[in-house]
């Protein structure tokens, strides 16, 4: 796919790629959570949410509360993804969005964490990407 968002450092870091599921990439950060009632992993039995806040460790720095809140909620029984979009500058991770879909990717909630209106393309573009859902 050729991803245009508009936002320059966005577009040319991402060379075009964003991708459903766990990726870990310089503009996305997305990881399927699991739910707060799986407890069964590698032959291990786990109390009840262990492997969900395993999963969400990795984002823990940066996740906002609201963010936070709605994964938990939606989590109780099912898993998601969910997804940060980001770009660099200097060295400076710029925080674009938040998306959470279901692992049918439908589109459950979306935030947008920048001040740009750049940021918006970003996210909305992302969205479509990477979701069934509208934007």
């Amino acid at each position: 796919m050729n991803l245009v968002t508009g936002h320059k450092a966005f577009d040319k870091q991402s060379e075009g790629c964003i991708s459903t599921g766990n990726v870990m990439s310089n503009v996305q950060f997305s990881f399927f959570i699991r739910p707060f009632c799986e407890t069964k992993c590698n032959g291990y039995i786990n109390p009840e949410g262990y492997l969900r806040d395993y999963d969400l460790e990795i984002f823990r720095k940066t996740i906002p509360r609201g963010v936070l809140q709605r994964v938990l909620e939606e989590t109780v029984d099912k898993s998601v993804i969910l997804y940060k979009f980001r770009s660099w500058r200097k060295g400076k991770e710029i925080i674009h969005g938040w998306v959470i879909t279901d692992d049918n990717h439908n589109l459950i909630y979306e935030m947008l964490a920048g001040k740009s209106p750049k940021s918006d393309d970003v996210l909305r573009a992302c969205v479509k990407e990477v979701s069934k859902g509208k934007s």
